[in-house]
């Protein structure tokens, strides 16, 4: 008599088959919210490289926090929406430069920049700040899509907190710049000094 086990063969390796990929979906899933919320915590470089790895399913599900760790109990501020306007030379309109909210290819890489500049000059690193701006203004006069006009003022503006709408002047600078170059910042807020672009020379010890 013929065994009626053997058709029933494939259709159990099947669904073996079946369990075993929900099973590796399952534990993915699992190991993706692990990481990304960890992440918040102290986030090492196999969380960074795995959060990378893992954009296209983490950004799905909205969870993706672009790098930027997060405290648990609230937003951090420089995660805040921020945009960073400047003003050309005989012109009365700004032009909004960066803006976290925009909707465009390269958001990402823009709202790293704002936070980065947000976080240096919460930190009180006015040399840094002074240089990361004339990186960008330098960037933004070289482009072929804007006029040659030279930029004489930037602004940074934020929101306080998630539930506001208006923003407020986070910092805001008039930009002189000379014909080697060299860009350098004078703050409307604090108008005795200047903050140049250039880190100062360590002075050497009197003799």
């Amino acid at each position: 008599m013929a065994s009626t086990d053997k058709p029933s063969l494939p259709a159990s390796s099947s669904t073996r088959l079946t369990k075993t990929i929900v099973s590796l979906l399952v534990a993915s899933h699992f190991v993706a919210v692990l990481v990304t919320y960890s992440a918040n915590w102290r986030r090492s470089s196999i969380q960074d490289d795995i959060l990378t790895l893992g954009q296209p399913y983490l950004i799905g599900l909205n969870w993706y926090v672009e790098m930027l760790p997060i405290e648990w109990n609230r937003a951090d501020s420089a995660d805040l929406k921020t945009r960073l306007s400047v003003q050309e030379k005989n012109d009365t309109e700004r032009l909004i430069l960066l803006d976290s909210n925009a909707d465009t290819m390269d958001r990402a890489k823009k709202r790293n920049l704002l936070r980065l500049l947000v976080s240096i000059l919460e930190a009180g690193d006015d040399d840094g700040a002074a240089l990361l701006l004339s990186s960008m203004i330098k960037h933004e006069q070289a482009s072929a899509t804007r006029t040659k006009n030279p930029i004489v003022s930037v602004r940074l503006e934020k929101l306080l907190d998630a539930r506001d709408t208006n923003y407020s002047v986070l910092y805001e600078a008039t930009v002189k710049q000379s014909s080697d170059g060299t860009i350098k910042f004078l703050p409307v807020l604090e108008a005795q000094r200047t903050v140049p672009a250039i880190r100062p020379e360590t002075s050497s010890p009197a003799s």
